[in-house]
């Protein structure tokens, strides 16, 4: 009975994508650039079949009849030739003028899987290389390889950030990973004060509308410019440092969906923000799935009999992708210095704590990453006004954000709210963005008694004023125009 070789050879079918990402964060520059591109693997191994079929050359059962089937000759040893099906499962976009859930699915440009998804991999052998297979015991590796082109920034499996910290109440925060709002640890920050550090983040992207495999780290290295003696690394555990080289290496780890892997170097301010030049070289795989979507539906034979007919052991498949990220950083790019600053202030007929938690979906809906929040607090009664609270100082709610523009920069901007508000109109939480207008034109009649004022103001600073303008603008277009 007719068997493809290919039946007893195969032993594994592997789909590797790469994705080589490199961000360069410099006084001069932010770039961020990314290649990507693919390869299907099929692992080989000979057997004494195989010799022998070398050896005393069978002839092609179907070249026999046919005079040669796709071009193979009657004498063509059987079965040469695994054909793997492909299957295109486009990745989900949102587009930017969306809402939050509001996706489309966008195929990614891939070229070197014919139209037909059907990939025929050559595993033919000469006797010296059966042999040689045999004799060491490992499989041959054929590939074919495919490029990815088009894979927008918003699929990136990772992002990559950096910021210098100063204050050592943020630093503990950071570091612990605290919740904003929680009660402050002043012992706990006693020992950052007059301390600085260095913060890289690396955040494992939530798929959009799909569940995503956790990254796995395999590893950080870290190179600096210059060293000094009461230099900390957090988290401690897990990590190496070399003074010689000037190199911390951080070891394996793994990042669920959603969540961020944080590595810090800390040091006395002075000291820390001599060190010109960072570089970081990320390691990670993602397993169980690709970036453009490419997957290995089913596995053929030159009969077109699939792997769940074979009578052999079937190959195993699977997909991964490698993840390479090269990261050039001038810490003194992170200083927050010798930035355009812009302004804006925007006042609402609302309470402080709605317009803050507004705030917070506008942030989410147009890409802005908060870094930092602290939500209103009750505010203080004000004299003379009974039941009327005033929010300031150590009330206001404050969000810290920062919004990447690609290679154009990033904008960071520092926002506090502030405003009065009711007991009557907290309770109704009466807002501009969810009541009708009868209702509200009702509502705000009595003015500050019923519904409350909230004033925001933003201070965005980056190397461009015209990048300011335009993040300031999608927040004034988001509560209606600028007030």
């Amino acid at each position: 009975m007719y068997q493809a070789e290919v039946h007893r050879t195969v032993s594994e079918v592997r789909l590797l994508e790469r994705l080589s990402f490199d961000l360069t964060i410099t006084d001069e520059a932010y770039q961020s650039e990314h290649s990507t591109d693919g390869e299907i693997r099929v692992f080989n191994r000979a057997d004494d079949q195989v010799i022998r079929d070398r050896e005393y050359p069978p002839a092609h059962p179907l070249g026999v009849l046919t005079g040669g089937v796709s071009g193979e000759s009657e004498s063509a040893y059987p079965g040469t030739t695994l054909y793997v099906g492909v299957a295109r499962e486009p990745p989900l976009e949102q587009d930017e003028d969306a809402f939050q859930d509001d996706y489309v699915m966008k195929a990614i440009d891939v070229d070197g899987i014919p139209e037909d998804g059907v990939v025929g991999v050559d595993l033919d052998w000469d006797a010296a290389e059966a042999r040689e297979s045999m004799a060491d015991d490992t499989a041959r590796v054929a590939t074919e390889r495919y490029d990815i082109s088009g894979l927008p920034n918003d699929q990136l499996p990772i992002i990559v950030r950096a910021e210098l910290y100063r204050d050592a109440k943020r630093i503990l925060r950071v570091l612990r990973n605290e919740e904003d709002g929680q009660r402050d640890d002043l012992r706990g920050r006693q020992q950052y004060e007059g301390q600085a550090a260095l913060v890289l983040d690396i955040e494992h992207r939530t798929e959009s509308g799909a569940d995503s495999a956790p990254l796995r780290v395999e590893g950080l290295q870290v190179g600096l410019s210059r060293t000094f003696p009461q230099i900390q690394f957090d988290p401690e555990h897990g990590s190496s440092y070399d003074p010689q080289s000037r190199q911390v290496k951080w070891g394996s780890r793994t990042v669920q969906p959603g969540d961020t892997a944080r590595y810090a170097i800390i040091g006395p301010i002075s000291e820390l923000l001599e060190v010109d030049r960072l570089d970081a070289r990320l390691q990670a795989t993602l397993g169980g799935r690709t970036l453009s979507g490419v997957t290995v539906a089913e596995l053929f034979d030159e009969s077109g009999e699939s792997t769940q007919q074979w009578q052999e052991s079937t190959p195993t498949v699977s997909e991964k992708t490698t993840i390479t990220a090269e990261v050039e950083i001038d810490p003194s790019a992170l200083r927050g210095e010798s930035k355009e600053v812009s302004s804006s202030r925007i006042t609402m007929q609302t309470t402080p704590v709605a317009l803050f938690n507004e705030l917070v979906k506008v942030c989410d809906r147009n890409g802005i990453n908060i870094t930092e929040r602290s939500p209103p607090g009750d505010g203080t009664p004000v004299e003379g006004r009974e039941g009327v609270y005033d929010v300031s100082g150590e009330d206001a709610g404050e969000l810290d954000v920062r919004r990447e523009y690609g290679d154009e920069g990033v904008v960071y901007a520092g926002m506090e709210i502030t405003g009065r508000y009711t007991a009557m109109s907290e309770e109704a939480q009466v807002s501009t963005f969810d009541e009708t207008e009868d209702r509200l034109v009702r509502r705000t009649k009595g003015g500050l008694d019923d519904a409350g004022r909230a004033t925001l103001d933003i201070d965005a600073r980056s190397a461009d004023a015209e990048l300011n303008s335009r993040f300031l603008s999608t927040i004034e277009e988001a509560f209606g125009g600028e007030m």
